[in-house]
């Protein structure tokens, strides 16, 4: 049908003057590659790109990334295994999607040092979306996700990250903190968990129900391991960065040497690379999708541009920091993760700024990283079944209790009042 849109103003013999839509896309569409044109990203920044590609190649530089990359692939591997745990995934799916995305990443994206992976923040959703609509939704909201921001960093739109409030940032962190420690107790407790689609306050007092079910051998080893994650990092702070496998690592070697009946991870199929030529199945129901993937798009490109302009800050390298460049190349990695049937990535403050802190200098480290993992986990996947699920809860509570109380956080309490409306509505 030839549809007729009404424009604004009238014409001069009277009346309302109307203009074909055709007209109006072919406006529409002119304006887009002139904004293409500005942001000079019509080649997916690879001219711009191309020096910092090759300065990652430099000798002298090749030590420093590897060492960087091996101190980030010990903290990535528990942690992965974890967010695979909270998002109701198979975990190495999300170590495989962790292994493949953060090398996209790391090569197109608008910083040097961040790491790209599946996130905490973000987790608590994509569980959410996978218990309704099971996983055949997962890889088409990632690549969903994956289009919007390639689109989007195109367009220049990085910069907007700019303008979201920090009270906001503040809020959605904090909540999502409080998420993640409700949703890991039962597993922590190793009990039941509560029925599906329950909210925060269903969920607390089924966990309060059935308390004296509370497995003590699960509770032990998850005790056990929180009590590493705090201890360690005090009492051997050289080994602060390293306290994740430490703990996670300990656990293993307990319930596996003294036998102890607790949930383990299970099943990581030693064939893991096989997983990169599969072709995910992909519903054709997109529209109860959409919604999910609009928030998840939001949240995931906000922590990536905050946590990369971060790692920007806390280490200067000799190539600028560009939100938009940023943008596709988050996009990318997560358009890479669902080819490959994975989660939704973004970049991670935390495995971004142990980069940067363990003397990173180009992006060779990210990739670097990306291929450890991959080689790690098809070579360590008889080991990393022996995981038991509670010291992997013990590590998402640790990260969970620490998302409660932001930086921003006690900004907007203490310094500006007016602060802490946004920040407790969020």
């Amino acid at each position: 049908t030839a549809a007729l849109v009404r424009a604004p103003g009238f014409a001069a013999a009277g009346g309302p003057r109307v203009v074909p839509a055709r007209a109006v896309s072919f406006r529409a569409g002119r304006r887009l590659v002139s904004a293409v044109r500005r942001y000079g990203v019509s080649d997916m920044g690879v001219r711009k790109l191309a020096p910092q590609w090759a300065a990652a190649c430099r000798p002298s530089t090749l030590p420093k990334d590897f060492m960087a990359a091996l101190s980030v692939f010990s903290v990535a591997v528990p942690m992965n295994l974890a967010v695979g745990v909270v998002s109701g995934i198979p975990p190495e799916l999300a170590l495989v999607s962790a292994a493949v995305a953060a090398p996209v990443a790391a090569l197109f994206g608008g910083t040097a040092l961040g790491i790209t992976g599946p996130a905490t923040a973000i987790s608590v959703v994509v569980g959410q979306a996978v218990a309704a609509h099971g996983m055949v939704a997962l890889p088409v909201v990632t690549l969903l996700v994956g289009g919007l921001q390639v689109l989007t960093g195109m367009c220049g739109a990085g910069h907007l990250a700019k303008l979201t409030p920090r009270p906001v940032v503040a809020g959605f962190t904090t909540s999502v903190g409080t998420m993640i420690l409700v949703s890991q107790a039962h597993r922590f407790l190793a009990v039941a968990p509560p029925p599906a689609g329950s909210n925060i306050q269903e969920s607390l007092i089924h966990l309060a129900a059935i308390l004296p079910e509370t497995d003590l051998a699960a509770a032990g080893v998850g005790a056990g391991t929180l009590a590493g994650l705090l201890l360690i990092p005090r009492l051997l702070p050289s080994a602060a960065i390293t306290a994740p496998l430490l703990s996670v690592g300990a656990a293993t070697a307990v319930t596996t040497f003294c036998q102890v009946p607790v949930p383990l991870v299970g099943d990581i199929p030693t064939t893991v690379l096989s997983e990169l030529f599969k072709v995910p199945a992909l519903t054709s129901d997109l529209l109860p999708l959409l919604p999910t993937a609009a928030l998840v798009y939001g949240l995931a490109s906000v922590e990536s541009l905050l946590s990369s302009a971060a790692v920007d800050k806390m280490k200067k390298t000799q190539f600028a920091y560009d939100p938009g460049q940023e943008l596709i190349g988050q996009g990318l990695a997560n358009v890479t993760s669902g080819f490959v049937g994975g989660p939704p990535v973004s970049c991670a403050i935390a495995r971004s700024g142990l980069n940067a802190g363990s003397g990173a200098e180009t992006r060779a480290a990210a990739v670097f990283q990306g291929g450890l993992l991959l080689g790690g986990v098809a070579a360590l996947g008889p080991v990393l079944e022996l995981v038991p699920v509670p010291a992997l809860a013990a590590l998402l509570v640790r990260v969970g209790a620490t998302m409660l109380t932001p930086p921003e956080a006690a900004a907007a309490v203490r310094v500006q009042g007016t602060d802490r409306i946004p920040y407790v509505v969020t």
